[in-house]
């Protein structure tokens, strides 16, 4: 009862007089001179009623959305209403107010909702109380939207705290259900997976708990996207020996930062899955190879595990796979001039030896993370010849040598990180071809030249890190080369520069200001503001730069 008081509340003066009734009568002469109105006097009040107790809500980013409510003119019929849809015999078939703030809609009465419904969208509404199980029993309903309803406001008001009670009506038409972000716990019933036409299912960051099992996800026999990830409580059992599931029409799985001890080998058996992320759990050990043969993966994430193996050859189609985070030893692997790779993501390993020359050969290659290994020798040369590469991560490794000075015309770099290692020489002239590059870090090396003026003309340069190396002269420079109009974050430290230091390059550096239009002044924006600048560019790399 108090999940269906739960939903009544938030919803019932929307649909109080919403029961949209086929007009029998015959027009009269004023209204052939006038546009018919659709929905009747008091359903049109009510839904005004509606409007006047809410107000709208700022998103996660701080951005209020366009008012939808506030766009409702009484003048017209509210079937032509956004946000309302119905159909021709005037049934409500479409409610969607995202980010309608329906925190302080109290009701007087509970009703049913209208049976005629198929898309219900009320994200980041501020709703409250018990999860309405009984949603799931409108019989006409496919798609299914109340993500965010627990980070607006005070938490402990606004979570949809409770377990996913039993689903009744198991032949429903439900195809997608989003449920993400709003702290519901308890285990999911075996009944929802009885839901047979679901197509698209979306639970994360919640506290479910439980395990899933591959038993109850091949009823889903229309499942084609799931993601679980964020329910640190869920498990996925890998018990399915002797057993023959099907998975027909499963493409994309996330169980990331949830429960997982082993991996899933029995997803070999979805043949059309092409995208599985299971980051940030707790799978340790070597995956053998008959564990994922026959897999057509094209999108792998197993990052923030505890693996020490797994054999990337058993895998023919990968474009993107990230094994960051792990205890993987030996060599980098030797990958086929066939494969098309554009991610390959390993930093934060025990790898050792050389980058191979192979890795010159992958012309489609758009990152490249190698951080945080034992890796030695020089930097391929041929690795500036990549025009489509446009994050270079090796820093903290121990490469030695020179940068090189092959970065093409046409370059798309935006991200070259080559901090902690034992580089000498100057920096390469050839980076200023990279006219996209935002973050250059050559810190912590043994680098011996004088200041980058001539990057200064790179219009998109946001971060430039010199720290910690042998640049030596003056920063000063009275020609106008010196522009850096992009750039906020700059380390000249620990070096051998000398001279003056110009008030007048601070006024130049304008993007490390920001303008509180509110305030009326000009104020600096701040560590906070830089670190989430640098991770929208380039997750992690914060984390090694001095500001």
């Amino acid at each position: 009862m108090g999940s269906l008081i739960w939903f009544s509340q938030i919803l019932c003066l929307s649909f109080i007089l919403l029961r949209f009734r086929v007009q029998s009568s015959s027009p009269s002469q004023s209204s052939l001179n006038s546009p018919p109105h659709l929905c009747h006097p008091e359903e049109h009040s009510a839904l005004l009623d509606f409007k006047s107790t809410t107000n709208m809500v700022e998103d996660c980013f701080g951005v209020t959305p366009r008012p939808i409510i506030q766009t409702w003119n009484e003048r017209k019929d509210c079937c032509l209403w956004e946000g309302i849809t119905c159909d021709k015999v005037k049934e409500l078939r479409f409610l969607s107010l995202d980010f309608v703030n329906m925190s302080l809609v109290v009701p007087s009465s509970l009703l049913n909702l209208t049976s005629s419904l198929e898309h219900l969208s009320l994200s980041s509404c501020n709703l409250q109380g018990n999860f309405p199980s009984q949603v799931f029993q409108l019989p006409s309903l496919q798609l299914l939207n109340l993500r965010d309803n627990s980070h607006l406001g005070e938490l402990q008001n606004n979570r949809l705290t409770e377990p996913i009670d039993h689903v009744e009506m198991p032949n429903l038409i439900l195809q997608k259900v989003c449920l993400s972000n709003n702290g519901i716990s308890g285990s999911l019933p075996s009944s929802f997976f009885r839901l047979v036409n679901l197509i698209v299912v979306d639970l994360s960051s919640n506290n479910l708990s439980g395990t899933i099992t591959a038993n109850m996800l091949s009823k889903l026999v229309n499942l084609r996207d799931l993601d679980l990830s964020n329910n640190n409580l869920l498990s996925l059992s890998n018990n399915s020996t002797g057993v023959n599931y099907s998975f027909p029409n499963l493409w994309s799985i996330k169980f990331s930062s949830c429960n997982i001890h082993k991996f899933p080998s029995f997803l070999r058996k979805a043949e059309r899955l092409e995208v599985l992320d299971i980051s940030k759990n707790k799978i340790s050990g070597q995956i053998h190879k008959w564990e994922i043969e026959g897999m057509s993966l094209v999108n792998l994430n197993l990052s923030y595990n505890f693996l020490t193996g797994i054999d990337l050859f058993a895998f023919e189609n990968l474009t993107q796979v990230d094994l960051s985070s792990n205890l993987l030893q030996g060599s980098l692997p030797i990958l086929s001039t066939t494969w098309d790779f554009r991610h390959l993501i390993i930093s934060g390993n025990n790898l050792i030896g050389e980058i191979p020359s192979s890795y010159c050969n992958l012309t489609s290659l758009n990152v490249l993370m190698l951080a945080n290994n034992n890796l030695r020798g020089k930097i391929p040369e041929c690795l500036g010849n990549l025009s489509y590469l446009y994050i270079l991560d090796l820093q903290m490794n121990k490469f030695h040598g020179i940068i090189p000075n092959s970065f093409v015309n046409e370059s798309q770099l935006t991200t070259l990180n080559l901090n902690g290692n034992q580089l000498e020489g100057i920096l390469p002239r050839t980076l200023g071809y990279c006219s996209f590059l935002q973050v250059l870090d050559v810190g912590n090396n043994c680098l011996n030249d004088t200041f980058p003026h001539w990057l200064g003309v790179l219009s998109q340069l946001k971060v430039l890190i010199l720290q910690s190396n042998r640049f030596h002269g003056a920063i000063y420079n009275s020609t106008p080369a010196f522009y850096f109009y992009e750039l906020r974050i700059i380390d000249v430290s620990h070096n051998d520069f000398t001279g003056l230091l110009p008030s007048s390059y601070f006024k130049i550096l304008t993007s490390m200001r920001d303008v509180h239009e509110e305030e009326g002044e000009l104020k600096y924006m701040g560590a906070y503001s830089v670190a989430s600048f640098l991770w929208a560019i380039y997750p992690g790399y914060y984390d090694s730069v001095m500001i």
